[in-house]
């Protein structure tokens, strides 16, 4: 992992075999970032999503294995770390299929390329009533 700082927030590139959750959860811890904004573009050859079944309260996943272009990763930081949501893209000629979801972990195949928008300290609440961990402003 490499990254710079500038005056508007860092940006971070991961290289072949680093974990996005694990390498930027490692990059808040060591920067002190408890809150903010992340999105990302590269290349993932593993990928868990997860998606939220509403109904059971509970996460579904599934590991995808190959070639995929990371087209857009969305997420925030909390003083949990990062919940990130991804679109990811099969090659064209080869898997052109196009899905996404929450982000458990990922593996770059090639490069990944982040930039973080530090805010202030943001908490997470745990909502029976959801079943999930919602930002908690009053707190």
């Amino acid at each position: 992992m490499q990254y710079r700082k500038d005056e508007n927030g860092f940006v971070v590139v991961l290289e072949k075999g680093e974990k996005v959750v694990e390498s930027l959860n490692a990059f808040f811890k060591k920067e002190g970032i408890r809150g903010g904004l992340v999105s990302g573009i590269g290349a993932l050859d593993q990928a868990e999503l997860m998606s939220y079944d509403v109904e059971a309260k509970r996460y579904v996943s599934k590991i995808f294995q190959g070639e995929f272009e990371l087209c857009a990763l969305a997420g925030n930081v909390t003083e949990k770390g990062l919940h990130a949501h991804v679109t990811l893209a099969g090659v064209m000629g080869k898997n052109e299929t196009c899905f996404g979801g929450h982000l458990k972990e990922g593996r770059v195949l090639v490069t990944g390329e982040f930039f973080v928008i530090p805010f202030a300290s943001i908490r997470k609440e745990y909502r029976p009533a959801m079943g999930l961990d919602v930002m908690d402003l009053n707190g």
